[in-house]
């Protein structure tokens, strides 16, 4: 688990991507991003990013997904949930 605090989503996905970038040769990982709500317990928290952590596995490996406020989500109450792939680099291959 990585705490990330003070640090918008976009942040906290480019530090993952960064993250990922640097893993050595012939490895990768994916992951869970999720965003505490201001009420969420932490095994809450933690359960919605191994939920989207198993999402990013099935998608493909080497992703990262979360979830992105959009302004129609803030006024819902809803975000959207969006996965992106992280573009492969000759370092960083495999599941």
């Amino acid at each position: 688990a990585l705490l990330l605090t003070a640090r918008t989503m976009t942040e906290a996905a480019g530090i993952l991507e960064r993250m990922l970038a640097a893993t050595p040769h012939g490895q990768s990982f994916s992951a869970g991003l999720a965003r505490w709500d201001g009420v969420q317990s932490a095994p809450d928290l933690l359960h919605l990013a191994d939920q989207r952590l198993y999402a990013s596995k099935d998608a493909g490996r080497a992703r990262i997904t979360g979830d992105q406020p959009s302004p129609e989500g803030a006024r819902s109450g809803q975000a959207p949930q969006v996965t992106a792939a992280v573009p492969a680099k000759s370092s960083v291959t495999g599941a």
